[in-house]
């Protein structure tokens, strides 16, 4: 150093070829310039390694999440098979582009620990090695660069990948609310529809009790009616006609035993309670003729 101005050394590098072991000077703070930038290198290195190793856990996640959706709902997953396979296809490839991106960063941070060891283990350099180092060191920066734009590029496509899973995830999430809705819907009816089998089944069953009771009951009242008409003295005006001669068929002329009488359960009189009063009717048991 002169006057606060650095000095280009020359150096004789067939010299240093025969003499390896011996030690040269070196300007401090061209070494600290080199280290700085190789250390800014193995950062930026480091921090394109650690965003490939998110994206793909990212691409673990999608492809995670895309297995639950055809689990859930199969039938929409089957129409929209081609669409995802397409998308895992891409994503493989994109793990295949990272990969090999990961490669390149690899092989380029071992070129960089080696050059940074032989800048530690030479003691002097010329210019001319400096700017074969600098040309390597411009060299690495514009492959990083370049893969730096790789990895935007995939990144955007991921994105508009996740897009389009997902608008599929909300339309599979809109089938399977529809699809609870109208479970839910026919639960309800379900129910309601066995509510009602069992109030019918009961109604039916009071019927059936009440029908046998009206029956007991017109049964009893026929055999009292019965009873009534033979306990009934005959008129004194008609002794010379007997009752069975004053009703006859109007179809056949039957009369006597062949005439009965019997409830016309198509016109209810009255209710005595629960139990209903119905009009009498003759049928005629030789023609089987009604009338009243």
């Amino acid at each position: 150093m002169d006057d606060g101005q650095n000095t280009i050394i020359s150096i004789d590098w067939i010299k240093i070829e025969e003499e390896t072991n011996k030690k040269y000077k070196i300007q401090g703070q061209f070494l600290l310039d080199l280290r700085a930038k190789c250390e800014y290198l193995k950062e930026k290195l480091e921090l394109a390694g650690e965003n490939i190793i998110n994206l793909t856990n990212q691409n673990l996640s999608i492809t995670k999440e895309l297995e639950k959706t055809q689990a859930t709902n199969k039938t929409r997953i089957k129409e929209k098979e081609g669409i995802i396979k397409e998308l895992e296809l891409q994503i493989k490839n994109f793990r295949i582009k990272l990969e090999k991106n990961k490669n390149m960063i690899n092989e380029l941070s071992d070129l960089l620990k080696e050059q940074e060891s032989k800048i530690l283990e030479v003691s002097t350099t010329s210019d001319q090695k400096i700017s074969s180092m600098s040309s390597e060191i411009n060299t690495a920066n514009n492959k990083i660069s370049a893969l730096e734009d790789t990895v935007n590029s995939i990144e955007n496509e991921i994105t508009s990948k996740d897009t389009e899973i997902g608008e599929l995830s909300l339309l599979i999430k809109e089938l399977e609310e529809v699809k609870d809705k109208i479970n839910l819907e026919l639960i309800e009816k379900t129910k309601s529809l066995a509510k009602n089998n069992c109030i019918i089944k009961e109604l039916n069953k009071e019927l059936d009790e009440k029908n046998n009771r009206i029956e007991n009951q017109s049964k009893r009242v026929q055999s009292l009616e019965l009873e009534l008409e033979e306990l009934k003295p005959p008129d004194i005006g008609s002794l010379t006609y007997s009752y069975d001669m004053r009703i006859s068929c109007p179809r056949c002329g039957a009369v006597g035993k062949d005439i009965e009488k019997v409830d016309d359960k198509k016109k209810v009189l009255s209710y005595i309670g629960n139990i209903p009063m119905y009009a009498k009717k003759y049928v005629c048991k030789k023609c089987p003729y009604e009338w009243v």
